[in-house]
């Protein structure tokens, strides 16, 4: 595949997932938490598969989404998972996002 047709369709996956990950935040905010857990994850799954899942960008999308599920875990009482969820999306936006990031202060 060339490079172009990479970058192509790495931009159709992080707009798809980033798609998921709004979807799961509207989905929390209506308290309909199995639903938006399930979106988290299938972000979360094309985010961690792609292939620039490793750049900062792509990072930081990582992070809101973990974010996200910890936050929906807390309300399905799983709260090692949320804990798990939430610890790892603070880790990765201490490296990918100023100390005064908006994300951060949610993830806290």
């Amino acid at each position: 595949m060339r490079a172009q047709e990479l970058d192509r369709t790495d931009d159709e996956t992080a707009a798809a997932a980033r798609a998921l990950c709004d979807q799961g935040a509207q989905l929390y905010e209506q308290a309909q938490y199995e639903a938006a857990r399930a979106r988290y994850e299938q972000a979360l799954a094309m985010l961690e598969g792609a292939p620039a899942g490793r750049t900062a960008p792509r990072q930081a999308q990582i992070a809101r989404c973990l974010g996200g599920l910890g936050r929906v875990l807390l309300e399905l009482d799983d709260d090692a998972g949320a804990g798990e969820r939430l610890e790892r999306a603070l880790a990765i936006q201490d490296h990918v996002l100023d100390a005064g990031h908006p994300d951060r202060a949610a993830t806290l």
